[in-house]
């Protein structure tokens, strides 16, 4: 279990270091979005007809994890960048 987190946190941390910005949340954001990158990366595959793709470690599969994973960063810094340009108040 803790190997899971540990991986996932390293997949979720990949995909921030290479989307401009920064993930909130640090270690635990990063392993956050590995973790939902995980089940998300697998529907898009599982969605596109690709179906299972590369290795798992640790019960977390590599690639869909990355590929979600990515998508969860570039909406957090899509969402954290529009809060920024309006101010977040109303």
């Amino acid at each position: 279990m803790l190997l899971t987190f540990v991986v996932a946190a390293l997949v979720g941390g990949v995909a921030d270091w290479l989307v401009p910005g920064h993930l909130p949340g640090g270690f635990l954001g990063a392993a956050l979005a590995g973790i939902i990158g995980g089940f998300l990366g697998n529907l898009i595959l599982f969605g596109a007809g690709i179906g299972p793709l590369g290795p798992t470690i640790a019960d977390v599969p590599i690639v869909p994890a990355f590929i979600g994973a990515l998508v969860i960063v570039v909406a957090a810094e899509l969402l954290s960048r529009s809060s920024r340009l309006y101010g977040g108040r109303s």
